[in-house]
């Protein structure tokens, strides 16, 4: 932490402080020393932020970052850290470098369709098909504004058509809404399921109704009259100097750019965004009058009554029974927060250029939480009767269903956990203990959860946009896990195997065709776990679904033959049973992963 410095000393003359702290007051403002730098007192959270933050710069954690506190509307902390450009030598600036603020962006989509409706324009309770095209592609259910601000939509996740690599790739809202359509897999306003795509879909109506591309409509009508002048939503970021990108290794790296641009490009800097936490938490009629501005916050929808759930696009807290809002915003290299604690009158924003494990960042807030509230109270143990078994296997709702994005499932950590156990004897949760604090009501590893039971199915709600939906066992991250690598290896040694038997052995038809199918098997395989690298690396697994169930389905032809081969080998005794174990062996496997191919929506 930068220690305030010392303007003045005993030996100096009235006159002479005056002019001495005029001068460097003046010097300051040229060099962009940050405003608690020339007397205005800091509160322990801006102290605390700038030490932790000044020393995940100083231990190369990260390579860049800007921070704002606001607190009794004034701006009270604003500052770069480190490097928004380390090749150049150029500093992380809190005025003039913008950072990329990932999913914060989507309250600015709130705010946009908050106007319209104080403007008689838009119903948030109407069909939205009523405000699209009449061709515009059939939704399952019928859904409103209010369901998409909420995430309660019923979107599947769908990361095809999310973002692009190069920005001549880039496609306009009106089009890639239409082309990356995910399933509705819930009845609308039952279930949240944090949808990207839901809030792109807000902002497409935004843009019908206003006659303008969502980005201008934002700009008029939000961020010139708040003075945000280094703030866009334009992938050319429209003149704004952003930072670069940098990996946990300090190197720097590429961030690709969004193509559902309203659900997370805005870039912004510390001093923009402190004006707009200013403008958040006053109460003036400026874009938006207060009591719909207020609607933003308000309680739109919540899984079960303790939890405090979703305003519009904001989380609700509750720390020792205060109520505050946050948003966080991550891109593969950016990770920004933004909370704002009314009852304190204050607000934080931060954003890093360098990832930044989401432990860390929430200790982080967590302890500004604890500065500005208190340290939270525990909750007592409940002693009452549980009535419902929590046990077996739950995936988010922010997974995807019915498409071969599936497949990323098991690859993503943590996005399915296992809780064991009974009533009897109590839950876990991977391992760890749930401690009970309410009937069916727990506290877990993750957060505070809520076991509901709807539409014949569990739910485990959560304190956030996000819940879980109990699942098959088979569809567990170890099962599928085991599964692939199980074939993947039997593949290999069956391939190595058949290769070595052909060179070294008698070469007659058998091991010609056992070559023939393991090799083919193999070679199909890999293809095919290629093309899903490349898909969810560039993020259009969907345009190359195609080839990838294409070689799904000759990986299941060839091990259809490999199994009635290994049959008729058996059957005839034609090779010795010791000498025929690792062919069955491949067999099995391979038999298991058609399953799987079925299962995440290959073939």
């Amino acid at each position: 932490m930068r220690r305030r410095r010392e303007y003045y000393t005993a030996n100096l003359s009235l006159i002479n402080k005056k002019i001495i702290a005029s001068l460097l007051f003046f010097l300051m403002i040229l060099g962009g020393t940050p405003l608690t730098a020339f007397g205005l007192e800091q509160s322990n959270v801006s102290q605390y932020l700038d030490k932790t933050v000044s020393v995940m710069v100083d231990e190369k954690e990260v390579k860049g970052a800007v921070v704002a506190v606001v607190k009794n509307m004034n701006i009270e902390h604003s500052q770069g850290y480190g490097f928004a450009d380390e090749e150049q030598g150029i500093a992380a600036d809190n005025d003039t470098t913008a950072f990329r603020i990932g999913s914060i962006s989507k309250t600015f989509v709130a705010i946009a369709a908050l106007q319209l409706v104080e403007e008689g324009r838009l119903d948030m309770n109407a069909p939205i098909t009523e405000y699209l095209e009449s061709d515009f592609p059939k939704f399952k259910y019928d859904i409103t504004i209010h369901e998409l601000l909420t995430h309660t939509a019923g979107f599947e996740d769908m990361i095809s058509g999310i973002a692009v690599h190069d920005l001549n790739n880039a496609e306009p809202l009106a089009l890639s809404v239409r082309k990356y359509m995910p399933a509705q897999v819930f009845v609308p306003g039952e279930v949240v399921s944090y949808s990207n795509y839901g809030i792109a879909l807000a902002a497409y109506v935004v843009e019908r109704i206003s006659g303008q591309d969502f980005h201008q409509y934002v700009d008029n009508h939000v961020f010139k009259p708040l003075g945000m002048t280094e703030t866009s939503f334009e992938l050319d970021y429209n003149g704004v100097a952003v930072s670069k990108a940098y990996a946990t290794d300090g190197q720097e790296t590429s961030e690709p750019f969004i193509n559902l641009y309203p659900e997370g490009s805005v870039v912004s800097t510390a001093d923009n965004m402190a004006k707009y936490m200013l403008w958040l938490m006053d109460d003036s009629n400026k874009i938006l009058n207060a009591k719909a501005k207020q609607q933003l916050f308000n309680q739109q929808h919540t899984m079960f009554d303790e939890f405090e759930g979703m305003g519009y696009t904001w989380s609700r807290k509750e720390h020792n029974d205060v109520v505050y809002y946050a948003k966080k915003g991550e891109t593969v290299n950016f990770y920004s927060r933004i909370v704002l604690y009314p009852d304190q009158k204050t607000g934080v924003f931060l954003s890093f250029n360098t990832y930044v494990n989401e432990g860390k960042l929430n200790s982080i807030m967590s302890e500004v939480t604890d500065l500005l509230i208190g340290t939270e109270k525990q909750n007592g143990s409940y002693t009452g009767e549980q009535t419902a078994d929590l046990s077996g296997y739950y995936i988010t709702t922010r997974s995807n269903f019915e498409t071969l994005e599936k497949v990323m499932n098991f690859m993503i950590p943590n996005r399915v956990v296992n809780i064991s156990g009974n009533l009897s004897d109590g839950f876990k949760m991977n391992g760890e203990k749930l401690s009970a604090i309410g009937e069916n009501y727990y506290s877990t590893p993750i957060g505070e959860l809520k076991y509901i039971e709807r539409d014949g199915r569990s739910y485990l709600a959560t304190e956030t946009a996000t819940s879980y939906v109990q699942t098959h066992w088979y569809e567990s991250n170890g099962m599928q896990r085991s599964i692939f690598g199980f074939f993947t290896i039997t593949s290999l040694i069956m391939a190595a195997l058949s290769i070595f038997n052909l060179i070294r052995r008698k070469r007659c038809k058998m091991n010609y065709y056992l070559t023939v199918l393991s090799v083919s098997n193999l070679a199909l395989f890999t293809i095919m776990s290629g093309l899903i690298v490349v898909g969810i690396s560039n993020y259009n697994m969907l345009d190359l679904a195609p080839f990838i169930k294409m070689c799904g389905m000759i990986i299941i032809v060839t091990s259809l033959s490999g199994v009635s081969y290994g049959a008729y080998l058996w059957k005839n005794k034609i090779v010795a049973a010791k000498k025929n174990i690792p062919f069955t062996v491949w067999n099995i496997s391979s038999i298991l992963f058609c399953l799987w191919m079925v299962q995440v929506n290959i073939v």
